[in-house]
């Protein structure tokens, strides 16, 4: 069923250029544009080319028209690539963290994050990025992500995450940890109640936070088994 929601949404189609539009800053962000730098500010439209950075306690939220709802995280560094409608939107994250709730892609669309070890390829989808110069870790709450290129790509699906080193394959586990937090940011997204996939979001997120929750008893457990088990040692 939750396969049957997520595939629900509705494709989107456009002509020209995407319009991005920056909708939220919180704390200091600056945008470089060519050789001027100047703060972000709410209602700024971005183009390609644009360099926007953050400080460690900055964020900016921004939208494409036709493609979904951004967030860059503290302390990040991104690159507004190429905007070419919905046929072919290009973005780098080249450090940081950025929360991404997409429209799912017509057949010929393309959406690209490339990252500096790997390229996120996107059908459509909710997911988290994270970036450094030598690796990637991408969490995937609903849709499916295709990281990497190649022989070397694989297909995170919903409720997974990958993570990519500097020359090495992708690693795909299922969510835990402190990933399923990250998965958690992505409903606070301002505007994310109106996107398509917003009830799959929320009933996946609850089985990962059921099954978080269930890790944690076990492993409470084994820890009062071990503890009762070291007490009864010493006691004898």
């Amino acid at each position: 069923m939750l396969a049957l929601i997520a595939c629900q949404s509705k494709e989107s189609t456009s002509t020209g250029f995407e319009k991005a539009v920056v909708t939220q800053v919180r704390g200091d962000a600056r945008l470089t544009r060519g050789k001027a730098a100047m703060p972000v500010s709410r209602g700024m439209a971005l183009v390609a080319g644009d360099t926007l950075t953050t400080s460690a306690a900055g964020s900016v939220d921004f939208t494409l028209e036709h493609r979904g709802l951004f967030q860059l995280g503290p302390d990040s560094h991104f690159i507004v690539g190429n905007l070419e409608g919905a046929k072919n939107v290009q973005l780098q994250l080249q450090k940081g963290k950025m929360l991404l709730v997409l429209h799912k892609l017509g057949s010929s669309d393309s959406f690209q994050l490339q990252t500096p070890t790997a390229i996120a390829g996107v059908r459509g989808t909710s997911f988290v990025v994270t970036a450094s110069a030598d690796r990637a870790r991408v969490v995937v709450l609903t849709g499916k992500v295709e990281l990497g290129e190649g022989e070397r790509a694989v297909a995170i699906e919903a409720k997974r995450e990958a993570f990519v080193a500097t020359g090495a394959a992708p690693y795909v586990s299922a969510i835990r940890g402190s990933s399923v937090e990250a998965a958690r940011e992505l409903l606070a997204l301002p505007g994310v109640e109106a996107m398509p996939d917003f009830e799959a979001m929320k009933a996946n997120l609850r089985l990962l936070e059921l099954g978080d929750k269930k890790l944690n008893d076990e492993e409470l457990r084994l820890r009062g088994e071990m503890q009762g088990q070291s007490l009864g040692g010493s006691r004898s």
